[in-house]
């Protein structure tokens, strides 16, 4: 793709300064449970060839066999991550710089579908600055999760079928197509995008399409799904215990009508921050955000002549997917799926702001501003310092040696210790002891919903853990994200 010389830099200038904001939010945000385990997958990939997951405790747990493989995740994310390993060595940071890379491209390439599907270059420039600016974006371009990775090769598929459509169809619809499966088989979430590219495809050239098309587009999900089949086959009945357990309440809508409403609130509304209003500030700036989007979108839908742009119904009809894909997969992570929606919802706001006028920048402004406030809030709080005064208390600590109980974070700065555990019930099941126990927000609030025996051990588990710390652990170090207690004596 070519263009002025002009609007390649002020693109440049666009993903330098997202690059910035982005590395300023990974490089202080504090680890958690997620980013451990999904990466350390990853890592066990490059090292050994395999899918597990080593440091979790199995024991009475749905994911007895987790150890050996993950099902939890697709296997897209550990593969893709496991190759930039090989360049940069493992860690959580090197992850998360991987994500923020994948965000630039999403950017790239959401400019590429605006221009080739609006034919203006100057709405393109303005989605992709706005997408730059919008905070929810930043926040999840910083996790060192397979939400951006997922979105990018979506984005780039419909982005590499505009672009080449004209010159040759099949060659764009058969590398479309492989981005699409790919980016299906790094979360589920990539439906969206596979949606987008068909309702693309329809649009433009439903009348184009021969059989030897379709067998092009049939062939990447063929093959991928195949190899992701034999790998389920492998346990197949630890993948439906694993991924049943990721998989419940999801798709509910489609059997209860009724809750549609929750859904919509739930999977669309509340991923920007509605939920936690006055709660946290960083999701305040989300909010602002949805109000920003849902501004756009009433600008466009309220002039006869914007909607009348060229393509512009299929991009509409992009943006309901999302909509109605995030309703029905509605999700405790709702705030981290929101990127699938984002680039789609730009697009309006980008219209009204390249052809309206002057009135409509105060909602850029409004962007900019909130996404600059909300990475210097997060680099004043810099809560990676805490997690990083933990890590050294706990290499330096003698009790080490005994084990220790910890979220899954703490694999990659502690290394490949055999006596790291995450077992957030503290050894109720497995009989396990450890020297140290590194209690955060999820070992705080740890239940036996996850335990297959749930309700009926809750009160056991409770008295367990209570006179565990009680009477034989002592606090040993204390931060605003951390508490490390450390083994008195010989367990009573």
């Amino acid at each position: 793709m070519s263009f002025p010389i002009g609007r390649r830099w002020v693109l440049c200038g666009i993903l330098v300064v997202y690059a910035v904001l982005a590395w300023s939010v990974a490089a202080t945000k504090l680890p958690y449970n997620d980013e451990g385990w999904f990466n350390l997958t990853a890592q066990e990939f490059l090292l050994h060839g395999n899918f597990a997951t080593p440091l979790v405790e199995t024991a009475q747990r749905t994911w007895s066999h987790i150890d050996q493989r993950n099902y939890m995740i697709l296997p897209g994310y550990p593969i893709l991550v496991a190759g930039w390993f090989e360049l940069t060595g493992p860690g959580l940071i090197a992850s998360r710089v991987f994500s923020i890379l994948c965000g630039a491209l999403s950017i790239f390439c959401l400019y590429t579908i605006v221009w080739r599907m609006l034919g203006s270059r100057r709405i393109a420039m303005a989605a992709a600055a706005v997408l730059a600016l919008d905070y929810p974006f930043l926040a999840v371009a910083a996790n060192a999760r397979m939400d951006m990775p997922c979105l990018t090769l979506g984005l780039a598929g419909i982005a590499f079928y505009l672009a080449f459509r004209q010159r040759n169809l099949t060659l764009a619809i058969g590398v479309s197509e492989t981005l699409a499966a790919a980016s299906g088989l790094t979360h589920v979430n990539g439906v969206v995008c596979f949606a987008a590219l068909h309702i693309a495809i329809l649009h433009f050239d439903a009348r184009r399409i021969r059989p030897q098309h379709v067998l092009v587009a049939i062939l990447p999900y063929a093959i991928l799904g195949g190899l992701y089949a034999r790998f389920v086959l492998q346990d197949l009945p630890e993948f439906r215990a694993q991924f049943g357990t990721q998989s419940a309440g999801r798709l509910r809508e489609i059997w209860h009508p009724s809750e549609i409403w929750y859904g919509f609130k739930e999977g669309v509304l509340d991923s920007f921050g509605l939920a936690a209003i006055g709660s946290k500030r960083a999701i305040q700036f989300n909010v602002a955000a949805l109000l920003a989007y849902a501004a756009g979108v009433i600008g466009l839908l309220a002039s006869p002549k914007l909607r009348r742009l060229p393509n512009m119904s299929a991009l509409l009809w992009m943006m309901a997917a999302a909509v109605i894909w995030l309703t029905l997969h509605r999700s405790t992570v709702s705030q981290l799926y929101v990127v699938f929606l984002t680039p789609f919802l730009t697009v309006p706001l980008a219209i009204c702001l390249a052809v309206k006028g002057r009135i409509w920048w105060g909602w850029f402004a409004v962007l900019g501003i909130l996404s600059f406030a909300g990475t210097a809030n997060r680099v004043r709080q810099d809560d990676r310092q805490n997690f990083n005064a933990a890590v050294e208390f706990l290499r330096s600590s003698p009790l080490r040696t005994q084990g220790i109980f910890a979220s899954g974070e703490f694999g990659f700065p502690m290394g490949r210790m055999p006596q790291i555990v995450d077992d957030n019930l503290l050894g109720f099941y497995s009989g396990k002891k450890a020297g140290l126990i590194v209690m955060d927000l999820l070992y705080t609030e740890a239940t036996t919903d996850w335990a297959p025996t749930g309700e009926r051990d809750r009160p056991a588990f409770n008295a367990f853990r209570t006179q565990l710390l009680d009477r034989n652990y002592e606090l040993v170090f204390h931060n605003a994200a951390y508490r490390i207690f450390g083994r008195r004596l010989p367990l009573l």
